[in-house]
């Protein structure tokens, strides 16, 4: 037993002497799975309160408030890959889901604006492993 661990300690230092260690570094990357229905709902409120209704929108229609989010039930694709606005290409998932919310404007009027119907989704991971989403034009 004790000539098997001095055989695997040489084999180890001897790797490490090779190829240097930083590239004796093993990393283990799980396998690409689509967003469930709490990621995507997530990512999307996020999209309709900061990104759609930015405050510069807000400012420009005069809105108060956007809220009362609702979500559908999601239906996800085949995998496939996305390529990013800066050519890096990431596996990507595509999704289907409908969804609403009330946006409240100043003068107090109100609106219900419904979006996702026939669009997809493209639902991906960026370099700090947190969902990204754009939105697919027919």
């Amino acid at each position: 037993m004790i000539r098997l661990r001095g055989a695997l300690a040489a084999l180890s230092i001897a790797v490490v002497c090779v190829i240097g260690p930083a590239q004796a570094q093993f990393s283990f990357k799980a396998a690409f799975t689509c967003p469930n229905q709490a990621e995507v709902e997530k990512r999307l409120t996020q999209y309709i309160t900061v990104d759609y209704w930015s405050p510069g929108q807000r400012t420009i229609w005069q809105v108060k408030d956007v809220t009362d989010i609702k979500f559908g039930p999601i239906r996800t694709g085949q995998i496939g890959k996305h390529v990013t606005a800066q050519g890096v290409q990431r596996d990507a998932c595509p999704v289907r889901v409908e969804y609403s919310f009330l946006v409240v404007k100043n003068n107090g009027s109100r609106e219900t604006t419904k979006m996702g119907d026939g669009k997809t989704h493209r639902f991906f991971r960026d370099d700090f492993n947190d969902w990204q989403m754009v939105i697919q034009t027919p």
